[in-house]
């Protein structure tokens, strides 16, 4: 099973001082301004958070909790249905090592820092004191089967431009993960998953299982996390594919779609669908295309094929 990069809540982070409703409300903002940041500049992010405690019983200051602040009639509506929305993606978790190791910053041991660390994702923490604002936290692993500690460092995201600092690791990080998956076993575990924003015809996942080649399946998953990064923030308006690469998406001509209407024709959710854009990739000795639809409803890329390309006016066998 692919690991996806899940950005870990840091339980260490909510303050220990008592705050006003006012200085709450300026934790939670950023909090939610920079997992909102992360997860649309990094798609390949798993958009639930995971956390060591549940999100719903937080209490973001003592004797002030998460449901309270919900409560509050001053609070803006829109910064509450954020906050909640992400309240019902997280994934509570425990760390895997149990009691063989932890994670301790200062006198205190991190839950969510022990998670990071095994998983090697980024925490996600409060604003609530300078320390936790910081781009990266030094703690102190011990390992207990060992009998040994060390000093490590866990990329944390606090505010938009933490995000920013650590774009290229985040990217270079996500690339590795993705390109674990070599098989159409892998792939079709794991699809909807790994693209949310792509949906995919039963042809194409059909083609995936049967007949696409496992050497190609690690370029096929580069091309979809591009579709992924551009429809993870498509607002359903006009598709523009010149903000791709050179030539990584191109139409099909008029003389194609309709001397070959047929072949570029699916039928999705009871409508029939002319496919006219394409992506090329390297497949051997097979010109490997996907075909895509941008689907201006749901705001989502359908992909109709992965496998070969279909009939034109210049190759009429395809």
């Amino acid at each position: 099973m692919v690991t996806i990069m899940q950005v870990v809540f840091n339980e260490l982070s909510t303050s220990s001082k008592h705050l006003s409703v006012v200085e709450v409300n300026q934790l939670v903002s950023a909090f939610v301004k920079t997992y909102t940041k992360v997860i649309n500049t990094h798609p390949g992010v798993h958009r639930s958070i995971a956390t060591p405690i549940n999100l719903n019983d937080l209490e973001l200051s003592p004797g002030y909790y998460l449901a309270q602040w919900r409560n509050d009639p001053t609070i803006d509506r829109e910064e509450k249905r954020r906050f909640w929305g992400l309240c019902d993606r997280q994934t509570t978790t425990s760390p895997g090592l149990g009691d063989l190791l932890y994670v301790q910053f200062g006198d205190c041991v991190g839950l969510g820092l022990q998670i990071a660390y095994e998983k090697n994702s980024p925490v996600i923490s409060f604003q609530s004191e300078d320390y936790w604002k910081h781009h990266e936290i030094r703690c102190t692993v011990c390992d207990l089967e060992n009998e040994e500690e060390g000093e490590i460092s866990l990329i944390n995201l606090a505010s938009e431009e933490s995000v920013n600092a650590h774009k290229d690791w985040i990217e270079e990080t996500i690339k590795s993960e993705y390109a674990e998956i070599k098989t159409a076993a892998d792939f079709l575990a794991q699809y909807e998953m790994l693209f949310p924003s792509l949906r995919f015809h039963r042809n194409a996942l059909a083609q995936m299982k049967n007949q696409i080649r496992a050497v190609n399946i690690p370029t096929i998953v580069e091309k979809l996390l591009e579709l992924e990064k551009y429809f993870s923030t498509w607002d359903g308006g006009k598709f523009d594919r010149t903000v791709f690469p050179p030539r990584f998406v191109s139409p099909e001509s008029e003389e194609t779609l309709t001397q070959f209407e047929d072949e570029h024709t699916f039928e999705w959710e009871g409508h029939s669908v002319l496919v006219s854009f394409h992506v090329r990739y390297t497949g051997g000795d097979i010109p490997g295309r996907i075909y895509i639809y941008p689907d201006h409803e749901t705001k989502k890329c359908i992909i109709f094929s992965m496998n070969t390309k279909l009939p034109t006016v210049s190759d009429p066998k395809g």
